[in-house]
Order: C-alpha cells, then structure tokens, then sequence
C-alpha cells in the first residue's frame, strides 16, 4: 500500500462489535471490518449468521457493544443524530420502508423531516424518481408498483437522503432476471460507498471488491471476494454452495 491509500479515512470502521438479543441471543460478537469512500463491501453468510442485525447496528436502530466510525468520527449517542444523516438502510422487504399514500410521498418523507426548504424537496425527490426511473409512478400507491418498482423506489428513498454511505439488506432477492441485472449495474454507478448484505455470490462478485463472511453471529473470514467465491469447501462449509 502506497502513502496515500494508507491516509485514506475509512468512510465505515468497526471495532470488536457485539449484539446480544434481550432473549440471550449473541446476533454478533467480535466482529471487525471497515470500508473506505466509494467501496461496496459484501457482508455474506447462511441465514441466521448476524447479515441483517449488523446492518440495524450501522444504522443506529440498534445499539451493540464496540465501537462504529463513520469517516474518522466515532457513532455515540451524542453524535448519533449528525451521522445518521450520512448514512441510509434500504430493508430487504420494501413494504417495511414504503408506508405512505403515494410513491412521491414516500421520497418526501425523509427530506420532509430533515426541515429542508420546499423547493429543495421538490428537486430531491425529482432527482430521486428519475434516477430510479420511477417518474410515471410518481401518483401511484406504492402497494400498486411491481416487486421490482418497490425495490426501486425503497432505493429512491435512500438517495434522496443524498447519504455517504448506503446499507443494502438482500437488494436482489425476489427480483426477475432483467431486473436484477438493472439493478445492479445502477448500484455500480452510485458515487457513494455501499455495504452489501447478500446471499447472491453473482451480486457480490460483480459488485464488491470485498467481502466479510459472517456465520453464527462470527466473522470467518474477510478478504477479495473473488478468493473467496471461488472456495467451494468454504462456501459448502457454511451453506453458501450446495453439498
């Protein structure tokens, strides 16, 4: 590594995190990765392995042990609410992220509650729907939209945010062939850094540089998630490849 990869800040730091469910489940435990500006990072794992809480802990929705830096600053409770600004989480279920009468109004909602003037809205949202090409949609309940407009649009509700750093729960699951494919080579084009938690190993090769294996709540292995796809024993070891 040169001088200038290693002053690089991290855009996403994390230090030995654990998360313990109130009923005594250890979701994570010791777990440490970072990403830096512009990076997709794949977080992957069999069902169960901590993929979603970790995510919920990046997002300030749930609160573990350790410690999380957001560009060099540290995620506390007194710095919560500056950098949750920075950061949006996109759920795996856009019928958890999409609630309003209207699709427009759901993008809205988010710039709404920054306080941001009206016509900064109106352009966010604009910016948003088209990016997503979702500007015909725009009157639509979102219970209406097609599964793959849904994902689109929780996506729009994220950029509108005009967040650094974008948490992807699952972003192609239920996704027909054609939309997937658009949707990933749009993810290749945000200007901003993304954490990936996945199952699909086509998404995470062709997306992410890197990946982190989690299984039970532990982080196994990290590195070029070429290296790792390509270990067949590993990703059996872990329910990642069939027998």
């Amino acid at each position: 590594m040169d001088d200038s990869q290693s002053l690089i800040q991290p855009a996403l730091k994390v230090v030995d995190l654990n998360f313990t469910y109130s009923d005594g489940t250890a979701a994570l435990q010791g777990i440490n990765l970072k990403a830096n500006p512009g990076e997709s990072l794949a977080i992957i794992g069999p069902n169960g392995a901590g993929k979603s809480t970790l995510l919920l802990c990046l997002a300030g929705l749930l609160r573990a042990q350790g410690e999380i830096y957001f560009f060099g600053r540290r995620l506390t409770p007194n710095t919560a609410r500056h950098l949750r600004k920075k950061i949006a989480l996109v759920f795996q279920d856009p019928d958890d992220q999409l609630f309003m009468p209207t699709l427009e109004e759901d993008v809205a909602f988010g710039p709404l509650n920054l306080d941001l003037p009206t016509d900064e809205i109106e352009r966010r949202v604009a910016q948003a729907l088209t990016q997503m090409n979702l500007v015909d949609k725009k009157k639509k309940p979102p219970h209406h939209l097609s599964f793959g407009e849904k994902r689109r649009a929780a996506l729009a509700t994220a950029l509108v945010m005009q967040a650094e750093i974008i948490l992807l729960d699952e972003p192609t699951s239920n996704l027909d062939p054609a939309t997937r494919w658009e949707l990933v080579n749009y993810l290749k084009t945000l200007p901003v850094t993304r954490i990936v938690a996945t199952h699909d190993l086509e998404l995470c090769g062709s997306l992410c540089a890197r990946c982190v294996l989690l299984s039970d709540g532990r982080q196994i292995t990290a590195g070029p998630s070429e290296d790792i796809i390509k270990d067949k024993n590993l990703l059996r070891r872990y329910r990642l490849a069939p027998p």
